[in-house]
């Protein structure tokens, strides 16, 4: 299993590991597992539309990481085959359409409660 920092985002790890699982790789023979992101659904939607600093909230990868939190969130989502919301059960409404409308194709959005989930065909 790997994690990530908070607001790292993925995609640089997934490049270098698909490199890594070629089968002259170091990694071959190996999977990719379940890429899953949670998300507090309580704030959900204001993060998601939010231009406070990383910084400001202690959340950057550097003291200099100039992005803004909903710049950090958009590609962690996209990224993820499973995004969990957390936090408030049931989800709002309004938390699915947030994971929904950041999602990539084929991923799901599912809640601390199991009997909500939502699915994207690819």
């Amino acid at each position: 299993m790997v994690a990530l920092p908070v607001t790292a985002e993925p995609a640089p790890l997934v490049r270098l590991l698909d490199g890594a699982l070629q089968s002259d790789g170091q990694l071959a023979g190996a999977e990719f597992g379940t890429v899953a992101a949670v998300v507090d659904a309580a704030t959900l939607r204001e993060d998601a539309f939010s231009d406070d600093w990383l910084t400001d909230r202690g959340l950057g990868l550097r003291d200099d990481d100039d992005r803004v939190i909903a710049e950090a969130l958009a590609p962690i989502l996209a990224a993820a085959d499973v995004i969990v919301l957390a936090g408030q059960t049931p989800a709002p409404d309004v938390a699915f359409a947030v994971a929904d409308h950041l999602r990539g194709d084929g991923s799901h959005v599912v809640s601390a409660e199991p009997r909500q989930r939502h699915s994207r065909a690819p």
